[in-house]
């Protein structure tokens, strides 16, 4: 089956444009009990920027972003070269649209430490949103350069190789999103956003069924409320009727 090449320009990649740097999952008590913990350690030691930078991380959690800048800019009076500070100050500014903010902070998290895999992989997120995409691959490809195993900063080299094949049809950019999206598959097989990218390029290669399969597999994963079932199963649904067709 041929479908007509105008479609591949309507595609919307998956990617992970926000990376906080302490991110680990957890349980919402969990978290309730971390931020109490966090609390009282400011509470008991409020000149110790470690305390003041766990703190303002647990309100960024919550979503509390005001409470969380004022926080990590107490981290930085008491701790000028707190890397992590800059970084997670700049996810905020990116968050509010304020993107020259954002890459000063990026870019000061750098100056400090050129070795942070986060600063670069923040910076290349911010870039993304912005849609300067080659300035993004950029950055995620210092990313990996730095950590291998970065799982995210390998989907987002994939997403913007997808996302420059759309504008130039320049074949190498396919392959380099097939070698990422496979290393990322490799570090988490039930990694939901590398099977909907799969998909997203058996699609652009005209292999609607193949794309099928990788949906169907992408769609184990998401969690059923989320937004990107709901993706996932509106391109399985229209993959489905352009076969039958």
């Amino acid at each position: 089956m041929k479908i007509n090449r105008w479609f591949w320009i309507t595609l919307t990649f998956l990617s992970l444009p926000e990376l906080l740097f302490a991110a680990e999952q957890e349980k919402p008590a969990d978290r309730d009990t971390e931020f109490t913990k966090a609390r009282i350690r400011y509470e008991k030691n409020p000149d110790n920027a470690h305390a003041a930078f766990e703190l303002g991380y647990r309100y960024q959690e919550q979503g509390i972003n005001n409470k969380a800048k004022e926080l990590y800019e107490r981290t930085l009076a008491l701790d000028p070269k707190f890397v992590a500070a800059y970084i997670n100050l700049g996810n905020i500014e990116s968050a509010r649209l304020n993107y020259e903010s954002a890459e000063s902070y990026y870019l000061k998290a750098i100056d400090l430490n050129p070795t942070h895999p986060e600063a670069y992989f923040n910076l290349g997120a911010l870039y993304q949103n912005q849609g300067k995409i080659p300035e993004a691959l950029e950055q995620f490809q210092k990313t990996v350069a730095l950590d291998r195993n970065h799982k995210a900063a390998h989907l987002n080299i994939a997403t913007a190789c997808l996302k420059l094949y759309t504008a130039s049809y320049q074949r190498e950019h396919l392959t380099t999103a097939r070698e990422h999206l496979t290393i990322a598959g490799r570090l988490d097989r039930s990694y939901a956003h590398v099977y909907f990218n799969f998909g997203m390029l058996h699609e652009l290669e005209n292999q609607p069924g193949i794309a099928l399969a990788y949906y169907r597999e992408a769609l184990r994963y998401y969690r059923p409320e989320s937004a990107q079932y709901d993706k996932t199963r509106s391109r399985i649904e229209y993959l489905e009727r352009a076969i039958k067709r």
